[in-house]
């Protein structure tokens, strides 16, 4: 591949088409990085010059402007960062045995210093954006070894700590494809309200027991099947069928698409003349963009039920 070709037109599109590019470093910043990118790109491998571009790019700071992960060497698990640690939230049947344990080195570099890593190259306003979107950076593993955990060995070792205290190393060997596994895993227990109907961009439940209408966002994306339009009428035929206390939007893991969507549905509950209900929205880490936009029009416009 032509890499320096690559770079010239990365450097010269980001900088002419982004309405900003440069309110978090200066445009002569900018091009020294890309000269000394352009210096080196004879000396490294494809995974090294992606994640130099990627670098330029996170450097404008702008969480909205990335460069698409691509790889065919991928985890056969997913991970999620929690309060207390990054955990496996998901696998291919073969790992499953995974499922809950705490990620705790990767080819014996503690996890907090990978993740200090791989800030350079998650374009971000926020640590909250970095802790939300790193273990899916993780997912690739041509990334690993662009940002040098990976010293051109074939196998990668996971170290793992189980509920109990125990730990085990898993080795993954580079270079297999996967299937992307779900982002959460039915396993010997329910799965969470908030975590059901994950490929549905939206979704509600009246749940009878509390007088709670919930709703769940997860994109805000337009379904053909189920319009938003659909969809609020549906609401308010409920409203008016139960006796409803509380409505909760639950935007968690929302990240964006049109940020008007759900204006009619909110427009109803607004105007409903037989509203006596208290408004929740939830949000987490990883609503971001039209889901952000989104809960403040709820703060906003129902703001009289909070």
């Amino acid at each position: 591949m032509n890499w320096e070709e690559d770079l010239h037109v990365l450097s010269h599109e980001l900088t002419s088409r982004h309405a900003d590019a440069f309110f978090k470093i200066t445009k002569e910043q900018f091009y020294v990085k890309v000269e000394e990118v352009r210096a080196q790109i004879p000396n490294l491998t494809a995974s090294q010059v992606i994640v130099k571009l990627m670098e330029l790019v996170a450097l404008i700071g702008d969480s909205h402007t990335t460069v698409q992960q691509t790889s065919t060497s991928m985890l056969p698990f997913s991970l999620f960062n929690f309060s207390s640690g990054i955990y496996v939230v998901s696998s291919t049947p073969e790992f499953q045995f995974l499922i809950g344990q705490r990620l705790m080195e990767i080819n014996g570099y503690p996890i907090a210093s990978v993740k200090e890593r791989y800030r350079d190259i998650i374009p971000h306003e926020n640590e909250y954006w970095v802790s939300y979107q790193f273990p899916k950076y993780l997912k690739n593993l041509n990334l690993m070894y662009g940002l040098g955990f990976n010293q051109g060995k074939h196998e990668n070792r996971f170290m793992f700590q189980n509920s109990q205290g125990g730990v085990q190393e898993i080795r993954i060997r580079s270079g297999t494809e996967v299937e992307d596994t779900v982002f959460f895993s039915k396993i010997g227990k329910d799965v969470p309200l908030f975590l059901r109907n994950q490929s549905e961009n939206y979704w509600y439940e009246y749940l009878s027991k509390n007088h709670t209408l919930y709703f769940k966002y997860n994109r805000c994306l337009e379904m053909k099947e189920k319009s938003i339009a659909n969809i609020t009428d549906m609401i308010m035929d409920d409203s008016r069928k139960h006796e409803i206390r509380k409505v909760v939007f639950d935007l968690r893991f929302n990240e964006g698409g049109r940020s008007d969507l759900l204006e009619p549905l909110i427009e109803k509950l607004r105007f409903n003349q037989n509203s006596h209900f208290k408004v929740y929205v939830i949000i987490n880490n990883g609503t971001f963009s039209a889901g952000v936009s989104t809960a403040i029009s709820l703060k906003n416009k129902l703001n009289e039920f909070w």
